[in-house]
């Protein structure tokens, strides 16, 4: 017997539970099919506690249950659009799980207007009638107040806000100053002109860069690389309230409106943060690379440093082409040339180790401060982004070196599973590519195929069956290797600031470097839990970029395109309108023509009559006939003029 909470509905329906004690997952049975089971599942709603008899699968990671009884009944507020109907009020849940609409009377509804956006607390009612609701909060149009992610934030139950405890915690906090211990621990960096290098509209800086040439004779031609990373385990102490609510949140989720910071703002914007002119703690990584970029030793230290300047991207790529605004023109001889020329050395090292290289289409998604969209611009990958990430990439495995047989909380990614290869090969087939993808890849496999590539659309669309072949990327205490980067070790140690597991690894490594043995919560159950608060990000900032697509195109409702083919399923194709980062559904039963079959092994529909086909990577005219920002669905019409492009 155990007592189960309900936290909501698989994509089939089943109903999932949580084991409390376990922090394990399960889903309950069908009804009725044990003995003495509760005999109407539908009535249990998200939030109920249950009683129920548990059965563990064989690794003890998952279970299934029969309820006996209900417990208790939780009503956790619902998000959803408000909708008048004649003289009706409802709300449609955002959440796709919640079936209901639920009834608002007038005295009920807040002011809310058909189309907004409202919270709303579930009342109490009869099983047989309609289910009532009262707006609790109104936020306003879909398109306005950030509505589009705060239907992400609650669907991915994000926490919005942080525990008075932290609160108090962080107004007690002051700027650490270079003085006493703090000047005995830490090494001056002050002088060397470190640059931070974000996007434009960055509001914490994590890291800052500078490079030297080497004048060891032993070393010709090679190059010193200082990467300061804040110091933010100088501010947040382990078991305290602040490091409580970090390692709740796991990491920061970035949504086109705001941020969900994984520390507060005066931490993560403020006193963390490598602002340009300030004295700020820092942790340092010093690197020695040779001519070729091979790295030829590492060292770590605690340090106090000054940022000289926070660049953009586009900013520093300016000046290294011929055309520094003021700020770079003082810069450019004693930082960004170095830096340019120790890139150009690790670039070859990148080259020799042929990591994985999928430079997918991106795109920038412009809002105004009320919300709403402005514009859907694609991003240009410069050298100044491979840059940063290639000095990233060398600190983060450097630390994973020095920290070798230590306790760590390594960032694993394990080389693709047989099955998923061979998925990808059937797909590449389909597609008349001839690629050797063996049972056994590397990356230099999956390069080569995308190099051969010339069409912009197609480029993508194989990257992305690439990407699906991958294994997820994950945190664990065991060093497991990166496939993708092509590297033994690796942990993440540059973006303390809103990853919680390079503040773990800062820990560890100052651990080594003082003796000072704080204890971390089990790393085991850490490095666990911020791999799911990671994919649950990734999973809300997702939805939430697919609800902006669907406004935007939502205005262009009627329209004929063009669009490619990038997925072929029984229920109908997924389509991806010209010049667009979103995909959309047409439903096979609106496919012109008549009936068609699915034929899998050609990721193609085949015509009945006909014999008119759709295949993955063809080339249709279509017409938006749908977009719905509240689901980010993107309904499409395929046209008769329809042609396969040969």
């Amino acid at each position: 017997m155990a007592l189960l909470r309900l936290t909501g509905r698989t994509r089939d329906g089943d109903i999932r539970a949580n084991y409390q004690s376990r922090q394990v997952d399960g889903i309950l049975l069908p009804s009725g099919s044990r003995r003495g089971a509760w005999r109407d599942l539908g009535t249990l709603r998200d939030g109920d506690t249950v009683l129920a008899r548990l059965t563990w699968n064989d690794n003890g990671d998952s279970f299934t249950a029969s309820v006996i009884r209900r417990l208790s009944q939780e009503r956790p507020p619902i998000l959803g659009l408000f909708r008048r109907e004649g003289k009706t009020n409802l709300i449609e849940p955002v959440d796709k799980r919640d079936r209901n609409q639920y009834r608002v009377s007038a005295n009920h509804a807040e002011g809310a207007r058909d189309g907004d956006l409202v919270t709303a607390e579930i009342l109490p009612g009869g099983r047989y009638t309609a289910r009532q609701a009262k707006v609790t909060a109104n936020h306003g149009a879909l398109e306005t107040r950030a509505g589009l992610s705060l239907i992400a934030i609650h669907q991915h139950e994000l926490p919005l806000s942080f525990s008075k405890e932290t609160l108090e915690e962080v107004a007690a906090l002051q700027a650490i100053e270079y003085t006493g211990a703090e000047k005995d621990a830490r090494i001056d960096l002050r002088d060397i002109p470190l640059v931070t290098i974000d996007p434009r509209d960055a509001r914490d800086h994590d890291d800052a860069v500078w490079a030297k040439a080497d004048d060891d004779p032993k070393n010709r031609g090679g190059w010193i690389v200082f990467v300061a990373i804040a110091d933010v385990s100088a501010y947040v102490s382990p078991e305290s309230a602040l490091d409580r609510d970090a390692r709740k949140r796991g990491n920061s989720t970035y949504f086109p409106d705001r941020v969900l910071p994984m520390l507060p703002e005066r931490l993560s914007a403020d006193l963390c943060s490598l602002r340009a002119g300030e004295d700020r703690p820092c942790m340092v990584a010093r690197m020695i690379f040779d001519k070729n970029g091979r790295k030829r030793s590492h060292s770590f230290a605690r340090a106090m440093m000054k940022s000289a300047a926070f660049l953009t991207y586009e900013q520093a790529q300016a000046a290294i082409d011929g055309k520094p605004d003021d700020i770079c023109r003082e810069l450019l001889e004693s930082t960004l040339k170095p830096l340019w020329g120790a890139y150009r050395a690790l670039a070859k090292a990148r080259e020799l180790r042929q990591p994985l290289e999928l430079e997918m289409p991106e795109y920038r998604i412009r809002v105004e401060k009320s919300g709403k969209l402005t514009s859907i611009e694609p991003t240009e990958r410069l050298d100044a982004h491979r840059l940063v990430e290639e000095f990233m990439i060398a600190a983060n495995s450097a630390v994973a070196q020095e920290l070798r047989g230590h306790p760590l909380i390594h960032r694993n990614h394990e080389s693709p599973a047989q099955e998923k290869s061979e998925q990808l090969r059937e797909f590449l087939r389909a597609l008349h590519l001839r690629a050797s993808v063996q049972s056994a890849p590397k990356p230099k496999d999956f390069n080569d195929i995308l190099r051969r590539i010339d069409d912009e659309d197609m480029h993508a669309i194989i990257g992305e069956a690439i990407l699906r072949s991958q294994t997820q990327a994950f945190y664990g205490t065991e060093p497991l290797g990166h496939f993708g980067l092509q590297l033994r070790d690796y942990a993440h140690f540059t973006s303390p600031i809103r990853r919680y597991a390079d503040l773990a690894v800062h820990r560890a490594l100052l651990s080594i470097l003082t003796g000072d043995k704080k204890k971390q919560a089990s790393l085991e159950e850490t490095a666990a839990h911020i791999s799911e608060t990671e994919r649950r990000s990734v999973a809300a900032e997702r939805d939430t970029a697919a609800r902006y697509m669907a406004m935007n195109l939502s205005e262009r409702i009627g329209e004929r395109l063009d669009g490619r083919i990038t997925g072929v399923s029984r229920a109908g194709l997924f389509i991806r309108p010209h010049a667009s980062a979103a995909d959309g559904f047409a439903p096979v039963a609106r496919l012109p023509g008549g009936y068609f079959r699915f034929e899998p092994s050609r990721f193609a529909m085949v015509g009945h009559s006909r014999g008119q086909t759709y295949r993955i990577g063809d080339m249709v005219r279509i017409e938006i006939a749908e977009a719905n920002p509240l689901t980010g669905g993107l309904i499409l019409d395929v046209l008769p003029e329809s042609r396969r492009k040969k």
